[in-house]
């Protein structure tokens, strides 16, 4: 049954990073450790964050928007989560 779990969760995941990359000029993207969010960052220096959900089959995942904010002057290269989740990390070449 675990393996199943997290078989649903990759295929969500997969699925929302699909639903994001339709609409955004994406830098780059990291997942949450331990809750269903994706960061991403974008060429226009805005970095959002998307709540991954799912209407019962992981083939049906879509992406809210929860955090969207103009981080930087010039594109947004790189985003991480720390390893407890707690903050998000962004890096640009502006300064």
């Amino acid at each position: 049954m675990l393996q199943k779990k997290v078989s649903d969760e990759i295929i969500l995941a997969i699925s929302a990073c699909q639903y994001i990359l339709k609409r955004l000029a994406l830098q780059d993207c990291c997942f949450h450790p331990t809750e269903m969010l994706a960061a991403v960052g974008l060429i226009d220096g805005r970095v959002q964050a998307f709540r991954m959900t799912s209407a019962g089959e992981p083939s049906t995942s879509t992406a809210e928007e929860v955090v969207s904010k103009r981080a930087h002057k010039e594109s947004c290269r790189a985003v991480r989560f720390t390893a407890d989740g707690a903050r998000l990390l962004t890096a640009s070449a502006d300064k």
